[in-house]
């Protein structure tokens, strides 16, 4: 049958993914008496049904592997220090913003990122309780050695931006933050110039400039050209009125 002839090819999609090219490799591959169980169909049609579920069963295929964990998450290292970090992390936004007293499950979330291979948790005082809620079950769990811990600072004024950033690391309950990041460029180089000092104090790792708008990247890119200590970047991507997606970036300055 044409079909059993085809699913015991269907390893090649190791090889080949559902492309038109890789159907066409699969076509090549295939070795079968054509036996038309159904009659009236011309090879033509044939091998239009065949390339249809060579397709079908290379995208099931490249689905189920996709979905399964991977022991060796992609990475990418920061090229100011060579360390590397996984491509993909958890955002806390409204996810994490809960009643710390409601915030269970989250430690299952949490649990699941490192199972999977990730270490890299992003929070924000504009995020709520988000940070506290962190704080909490990285604390009661024992995971803080195992993450690689981001948030912002978003306020304007040296002293204000002191009194935020002594929050969060009283909220996140830990001496060192890996990344602290200007949020939206809110008044940035005053900020910047605390992060700097608190970064060669050793209270920072890593520090960064983050913005969502398109608008805004001239000014991202302004303060990249101008500073050789940035190492992160975070911008967002927008094609018309598709949904943004946000990007984090290691950029290639900084120490």
């Amino acid at each position: 049958m044409l079909i059993s002839n085809l699913v015991g090819a269907v390893d090649d999609c190791d090889q080949a993914s559902a492309t038109p090219a890789a159907i066409a490799f699969l076509l090549k591959r295939l070795q079968f008496r054509f036996v038309d169980p159904l009659g009236g169909l011309t090879r033509r049609e044939a091998a239009r049904l065949l390339g249809g579920t060579a397709a079908a069963l290379c995208f099931s295929r490249t689905m189920a592997k996709a979905q399964q964990p991977s022991d060796n998450p992609m990475m990418r290292p920061i090229p100011s220090s060579g360390e590397k970090l996984p491509l993909i992390g958890l955002g806390t936004w409204q996810t994490f913003d809960v009643d710390p007293a409601q915030s269970a499950p989250l430690a299952e979330v949490l649990r699941a990122l490192l199972r999977l291979g990730g270490c890299v948790i992003d929070s924000s005082p504009m995020y709520g309780r988000a940070e506290q809620v962190i704080g909490d079950l990285l604390t009661k769990l024992k995971l803080r050695d195992s993450l690689f811990l981001a948030t912002k600072v978003w306020t304007r004024g040296k002293q204000a931006g002191i009194d935020s950033m002594e929050r969060s690391f009283a909220r996140l309950q830990t001496k060192t933050i890996d990344l602290m990041q200007v949020h939206n460029l809110v008044d940035a180089e005053t900020q910047l110039r605390t992060i700097r000092e608190w970064k060669a104090q050793g209270r920072f790792r890593y520090l960064g400039v983050t913005h969502y708008e398109a608008g805004a990247f001239a000014a991202v890119a302004k303060i990249l050209a101008a500073r050789n200590s940035i190492s992160f970047r975070s911008t967002t991507r927008s094609w018309n009125a598709k949904p943004r997606k946000k990007f984090y970036r290691w950029h290639r300055t900084g120490a």
